[in-house]
């Protein structure tokens, strides 16, 4: 893919047309599936690609991380389904299907997933993860030319989200509830109900509220798990 460039400032340079053009990209698939998300555009800093054998991990929040999820999995797919699409190619479709349906999957389930649902997340992340691991050695052993060379850095993090499948499959608590995500929500939550009271009574009238909107969602949990 970068077989032609010469020199850092050239690569940056190629690299930034490319990102210009993938967030463009980016922008269309948001509007077509009508999606919301503040992603700043992609740029080679933010990616942390400024040389060839940097490894791109792009910055994004939470919310907006699952929305380039979902553009990225389409988008690997259709690359990985051409009739001359190469292993690796074939590799990082499935590995950023199989994440997506595993975000998806934490998304459409209730609090507690029933068995079946439990094992279609466990079987999304341990796809993912084998995916990974097969792109890790490719990324490590791949030419100085090679499409995906230094491209897949092993994080903590999937060394977590492994136990958190094995975890998942065993207790079926949907692990939404216990993510950055849920963090991240709550946060929202107490930042628009701070900003609708006053500033002398902020810190008491959050917490009333706050108390309030937890008692009408345990009191939807109740319902629902009565239901089933």
């Amino acid at each position: 893919m970068f077989g032609s460039m010469q020199g850092p400032g050239k690569y940056q340079d190629k690299l930034t047309v490319i990102l210009r053009v993938a967030h463009r990209d980016f922008i269309k698939f948001k509007k077509l599936n009508k999606l919301q998300c503040s992603q700043p555009r992609f740029t080679p800093s933010r990616l942390g690609r400024r040389v060839q054998t940097s490894y791109p991990c792009l910055q994004s929040k939470a919310a907006a991380s699952k929305v380039l999820t979902l553009w990225l999995a389409e988008r690997t797919v259709e690359w990985g389904g051409r009739p001359d699409a190469t292993e690796a190619d074939r590799v990082v479709a499935s590995c950023t299907h199989s994440y997506a349906k595993m975000l998806q999957c934490m998304s459409e389930i209730n609090h507690i997933m029933t068995h079946d649902e439990a094992t279609r997340f466990f079987n999304s992340a341990m796809t993912h993860l084998r995916c990974y691991a097969w792109l890790h050695d490719f990324g490590r052993s791949a030419g100085l030319h090679v499409a995906g060379r230094h491209s897949w850095l092993l994080l903590p993090k999937l060394h977590f989200l492994w136990h958190l499948a094995h975890d998942t499959k065993v207790s079926q608590l949907n692990p939404r509830m216990t993510t950055l995500l849920s963090a991240e929500s709550f946060i929202g939550k107490i930042g628009r109900i701070a900003r609708a009271t006053h500033r002398s009574t902020v810190s008491v009238r959050t917490l009333e509220t706050y108390q309030v909107t937890i008692s009408f969602s345990l009191q939807k949990l109740r319902r629902e798990l009565s239901k089933d």
